[in-house]
């Protein structure tokens, strides 16, 4: 059986789809699995060289169509599952899907209605299995009103139902399986969390760490505040002022919005001498060389999308046995709540609880990072790419 990957999403080499797409691919490539990977019509001709990539998808799970502040969510659900719809009939007219498994990777309410009026038309082969991994955010809240995102999902799982005999839907947490399964009226499969980390550890060229007097704190990542980026130099006064063996080290990767923030950040840490940057997007073997290397990962996030969705950096870092400072009541404080030493649940979501918590960390190191180095153990028992890889094609024959 042949692997397909759609991901419309994928455009150039930075975040969750390249992530995503670099992994699966590398794991295929070394398993010797026959792929065709199909992508955004404007992915960069160097991206699409290097993973094999074949432009095809107008649409993109993260345009806008509308411009009506009161109804633009319903009609871009609309209008972006009927441009979905439309890519994936001219792929059936194009490319011979039988006896595939076809993998959607992030599969938002965009896209999952043109997904099931494709598996109603009959253009899907009865011979292929469809893989779908709904994200993080299912927008069903219990007790609250239902929400645009929580009512899109349901009207296109009622659409889907009727196929879900070839459908595998995969999720990545019991909460986000629970919200989706209840939306879908069907079960939903946590998977192993596809952290690309697993085919790096592999791969690389182990250094020994040079000995340093201070434990070093980073932040990597994007710019933003739903990433709490804006918290980080009240954080670093309180933790400086309280403690001089501690050192920071923060990427400083915006985007255009994010300009004026990280030019901010830059002017403060040029003042100290407890913080160092990071400039811009760094490639893989440096970013995960830059995890390792740290004593402990910082991420103080805000956005309610982590109350059941996970961080890439979260899980990176802890299969990577590095000690972790989360938000609490979020799915990576659920993680943690097992591994009780591997890391530090904030008391709050501002800067004054997360500095407390590098302090309580700093102060308790040794029985930390040994608790973040069991942690990641298990990680590594249970997660990767490979594993996640392994995970699919086991269940790849239509049932």
């Amino acid at each position: 059986m042949r692997v397909v990957l759609l991901d419309p999403g994928l455009q150039t080499a930075i975040g969750h789809h390249y992530n995503l797409d670099l992994g699966l691919v590398g794991e295929l490539r070394r398993l010797g699995v026959p792929y065709r990977l199909f992508v955004n019509q404007r992915v960069t001709p160097e991206l699409a060289v290097r993973l094999g990539a074949e432009p095809s998808f107008i649409f993109h799970p993260y345009a806008r169509s509308s411009e009506d502040r009161l109804i633009r969510d319903f009609e871009d659900y609309l209008d972006l599952n009927e441009q979905a719809f439309a890519d994936l009939k001219t792929l059936s007219g194009a490319v011979d899907l039988s006896d595939s498994l076809v993998i959607v990777h992030t599969t938002t309410n965009r896209m999952l209605l043109g997904l099931a009026r494709w598996l109603a038309s009959g253009l899907f082969p009865a011979s292929s299995r469809l893989a779908l991994v709904l994200p993080h955010v299912s927008g069903l809240s219990e007790g609250e009103p239902l929400s645009w995102d929580a009512a899109f999902y349901r009207h296109a799982f009622n659409r889907l139902r009727p196929h879900l005999g070839q459908v595998l839907l995969l999720t990545l947490s019991d909460l986000q399986a629970h919200e989706f399964g209840a939306l879908s009226e069907a079960p939903v499969e946590v998977m192993p969390y596809p952290n690309p980390a697993s085919g790096w550890l592999r791969d690389r060229v182990q250094t020994k760490r040079p000995p340093r007097s201070k434990h070093r704190i980073l932040f990597c990542g994007e710019a933003t505040l739903r990433k709490g980026f804006h918290l980080l130099a009240d954080i670093i006064r309180a933790v400086g002022g309280a403690r001089g063996d501690v050192e920071f080290a923060v990427q400083l990767n915006g985007w255009r919005s994010d300009a004026e923030r990280v030019a901010e950040f830059q002017k403060f840490a040029r003042a100290r001498y407890d913080t160092k940057t990071i400039a811009g997007f760094i490639g893989e073997d440096d970013y995960y060389r830059v995890i390792e290397d740290a004593d402990a990962v910082l991420l103080p996030y805000q956005s309610m999308v982590y109350r059941s969705g996970t961080s890439a950096v979260f899980e990176e870092a802890v299969y990577l046995g590095r000690p972790v400072i989360v938000p609490p009541e979020t799915m990576m404080a659920a993680q943690l709540a097992p591994h009780p030493y591997a890391g530090i649940v904030a008391g709050g979501h501002d800067a004054a609880a997360f500095a407390r918590s590098i302090l309580a960390l700093a102060g308790d190191y040794p029985r930390i990072a040994e608790g973040a180095r069991r942690a990641g153990e298990v990680w590594r028992a249970r997660d990767g790419m490979d594993r996640f890889v392994s995970f699919l094609l086991a269940r790849a024959s239509p049932q």
